[in-house]
Formats: C-alpha cells, sequence, structure tokens
C-alpha cells in the first residue's frame, strides 16, 4: 500500500508539530529548509537501542539477541555519549531487561515488530502514517497492538493520540473484523506505567475523521506564529528560531502603540 501521493499526508508528528508550535511545522513541513545538523541526545540514542532491541526480542523470541542487538548500536563510535562505562548504556540494558518482562508477560501469539503503513481516505483527502512497535494475537483470540516507551513519564493527551491514529494502521493492515475490539497499549518500560485503550471501528472512524479536520486547517493555515516552550528544547530548527531563546523582557520593555 502506498501513500496516495495525491492525497494530504499525514502523520502523529505532523499533527503534534501544527498543534504545539505553527511555526516549527512551517520549518518542518512548509518551508523547505533542511534542519541544522546535530547530534542524537544521550536520551534519544537510548531509545532508539531499546526499540531496536524489543524489535529484535519480538521477532526472534531470543532475549540474548535482543541484548546482542542493543550493544552493538550503542558500541558503534558515533555513540559514544552512551557507549560502555556510561549512565546511558546502562540505562538501555535496564530498560531492555523490564522489556523482556513485559514480553513474557504479554504471551501473545503470532508477534510482528515494526508494522508501518499508510491508511489512505479519499473521502476526506488525506492518507495516515503511522508505525506499531508490536503487534500481536492474545491468548485469546483478540488483537493488541503496543507502542513501547522509554521516557520519564507518559504524557496521557499525547500517548492517547498517537494510540489512536496507531490503532487505525492495525486495523488497516490486519483487516481487523468491524466486531473487533483492538487492546491498545502504551507500555512505559522505565516506570511499567500502561495506558491501555480497547478501541473499536468506531473508533477509528472518528480518529481519522479529527485528522482529516486538522489536515483542512493545515491546507488552509497562512500564519505560523511560534509558540515558545518545552517544546523547543529538542525542537531541530531551535538555532534558527529567535523566539526559542526570547527573554520576556523584550516585550515588558516595547514602547506603547
Amino acid at each position: 500500500m502506498d501513500g496516495a501521493p495525491d492525497l494530504f499526508r499525514l502523520s502523529y508528528r505532523k499533527i503534534r508539530s501544527f498543534l504545539t508550535c505553527r511555526k516549527q511545522y512551517w520549518f518542518r513541513y512548509c518551508s523547505g529548509i533542511e534542519p541544522p545538523p546535530t547530534a542524537p541526545s544521550p536520551a534519544a540514542l537510548v531509545g532508539i537501542a531499546v526499540h531496536r532491541g524489543m524489535a529484535v526480542l519480538t521477532e526472534s523470541g531470543h532475549e540474548e539477541l535482543g541484548r546482542r542487538a542493543i550493544d552493538a548500536y550503542l558500541r558503534m563510535p558515533d555513540h559514544t555519549a552512551v557507549g560502555p562505562g556510561t549512565e546511558g548504556y546502562e540505562l538501555a540494558h535496564a530498560l531492555f531487561e523490564a522489556g523482556i518482562a513485559a514480553h513474557r508477560e504479554l504471551g501473545g501469539r503470532d508477534a510482528r515488530a515494526e508494522v508501518g503503513s499508510w491508511a489512505p481516505w479519499r473521502a476526506g483527502g488525506i492518507t495516515l502514517w503511522a508505525k506499531v512497535d508490536r503487534v500481536e494475537r492474545t491468548s485469546q483470540g483478540g488483537y493488541r497492538f503496543i507502542d513501547w516507551k522509554t521516557e520519564r513519564q507518559l504524557r496521557v493527551e499525547e500517548t492517547d493520540l498517537q494510540l489512536d491514529l496507531a490503532h487505525v494502521i492495525v486495523r488497516t493492515v490486519l483487516r481487523i473484523p468491524a466486531s473487533e475490539t483492538v487492546e491498545s497499549v502504551a507500555w512505559n518500560l522505565r516506570t511499567d506505567e500502561r495506558r491501555v485503550r480497547a478501541l473499536g471501528r468506531a473508533d477509528a472512524k472518528a480518529a481519522m475523521q479529527y485528522a482529516a479536520a486538522l489536515a483542512q486547517r493545515m491546507r488552509t493555515c497562512s500564519e505560523f506564529p511560534p509558540t515558545p516552550g518545552p517544546a523547543c528544547g529538542w525542537c531541530e530548527f531551535r538555532s534558527l528560531c529567535e523566539e526559542a531563546s526570547t527573554d520576556v523582557g523584550a516585550w515588558f520593555e516595547e514602547a506603547d502603540e
């Protein structure tokens, strides 16, 4: 299934960017400007390593192969910030051990890792992209997908939106019957916090309608004001954005019109 290039392409990242900061959205999706090269943060490298290990574990069922995949990634010459002997190295392996415990607890069958696809909807004028960390059938014959998390805490609203959009992809790829619900899980391997949503076909339809409504706003948007805030800390365009470091004193001292 292709991305239906004649349709407006959406993803969770694109939606989140539009909702968080219009200037970031403009940089990423409208400007054509490439972000300045920056090294991934240690937290990002740890997250990637753990997801690689979990994918290998899901596909092979062998815990040691997952450990080796993580170790090989962390030992890459460009990843010295999380190499052996660092806090990041120890954290990645600790999170993977938590992932092993989660894998054993799930006990699913026919598990697949890194399932990504498009969900085109011509009536809505959009096509949605998402990638799901793990998809499987439950021991009772139902459907389930997992989104592994490695941050310090789950952000509830953002997590729910991710699950809602990923659920559309799972239903599309697996051709899940209309009467079946899908156990949709965000699982934080750092805290063992879990966010579980039982989503049906009506929920998938609502998610696509929401995405189509946002797409209409994106298409017609002509002003892209910045919204300085916590998201600036991990925006790849921060060095090109004056507002990211604006001191409120600048507008305190502006002359009244």
